[in-house]
């Protein structure tokens, strides 16, 4: 043996090739704010972990740095938003907490 691996004859079924599939980013818009967190939390340091994140702050989203943790206001809650010199800001929110896999509204 030389150590160069030998080439095998076969052919891949037609069945498996796939055509007129858009790729993952053209789509995201589509999906559910429950898809786009499994996208988030299961490709880390990835490109779509990227993209999921923009989609999901077009959404009103924003990612807590210290709290580690993604939330939105509650627009179903109808109480007014208490602004503390423009810097944080009070009300009713929606938490994703990604080991019950479901929003918590907190206030």
């Amino acid at each position: 043996m030389t150590g160069v691996p030998l080439e095998q004859d076969f052919a891949l079924p037609s069945c498996y090739n796939v055509a007129n599939i858009q790729p993952l980013q053209s789509r995201i818009a589509s999906f559910s704010d429950e898809t786009l967190f499994y996208i988030f939390y299961s490709m880390p340091r990835d490109i779509m972990q990227e993209v999921v994140a923009e989609e999901l702050m077009g959404r009103k989203w924003r990612y807590h740095k210290i709290e580690r943790c993604w939330l939105t206001r509650d627009e179903t809650y109808p109480g007014p938003v208490d602004v503390e010199r423009g810097v944080s800001e009070r009300g009713i929110y929606l938490i994703w907490d990604p080991a019950t896999w479901k929003k918590i509204r907190v206030r």
